[in-house]
């Protein structure tokens, strides 16, 4: 067990290949972001739903009790991917639930 004066941080794996549309998704999922460099690194600071999470490098690091964060952040990302592709090729999207996205060719 560890001393009661640490903070336990647990890093997960993020495949964001475009930062713009990270912060879209993100903003657009309600969280704030703020932009910073640490280390020569882009670093990206999130907060909102509860909790605290900081992504650089290609990781989500959240605090212990914000893990459920990572799931938020990757599902924020990947409709942000979704809505763009549907604009770059003419898709129409309709929300089918809470996780589910229907496109369809206009």
């Amino acid at each position: 067990m560890p001393p009661c004066d640490s903070i336990r941080l647990n890093s997960i794996e993020l495949k964001a290949k475009n930062q713009t549309h990270l912060i879209g998704g993100l903003k657009a999922a309600g969280f704030q972001v703020s932009e910073s460099r640490s280390r020569g690194l882009d670093v990206l600071t999130v907060t909102g739903k509860g909790g605290w999470a900081t992504i650089s490098n290609g990781k989500i690091t959240v605090g212990e009790g914000n893990e459920f964060l990572a799931d938020e952040i990757h599902l924020a990302y990947s409709k942000q991917i979704v809505k763009v592709a549907a604009s770059k090729y003419g898709w129409a999207i309709q929300k089918k639930g809470e996780r589910k996205l229907q496109l369809q060719r206009r």
